[in-house]
């Protein structure tokens, strides 16, 4: 069986911090068959500006906020700013790092 590698990559701090290097290794990685994931705590629209403003495609971004506000389990404030309980957000985020390849805090 010929499983795609799914490689997960932390959008801030990481592909922020150089997205021309993200440009040219999403390229390939996807050129190459590999499923592209970018992982953020915010929110889905503004990750994919981004991305879209520096030409860095992807397969899916999956946004922790938007996944938390599908349960219910995240409070919003007035001041656009929000909360989710730390070992909810602990949880979800190990398990969806456990499922690929993950690119964080690498030295570019």
């Amino acid at each position: 069986m010929n499983k795609k590698i799914k490689i997960g990559i932390d959008y801030h701090g990481v592909i922020t911090a150089n997205p021309l290097f993200f440009k040219k290794f999403n390229e390939y990685a996807l050129e190459k068959g590999c499923l592209i994931y970018v992982i953020s705590g915010g929110y889905k629209s503004d990750i994919e500006e981004y991305l879209k403003l520096h030409n860095i495609k992807y397969s899916t971004v999956w946004s922790m906020v938007e996944h938390f506000d599908n349960l219910g389990k995240i409070t919003h404030y007035n001041d656009g700013s929000f909360h989710v309980d730390n070992d909810l957000w602990d949880k979800a985020k190990a398990q969806y790092e456990n499922l690929f390849y993950f690119l964080r805090n690498i030295e570019l």
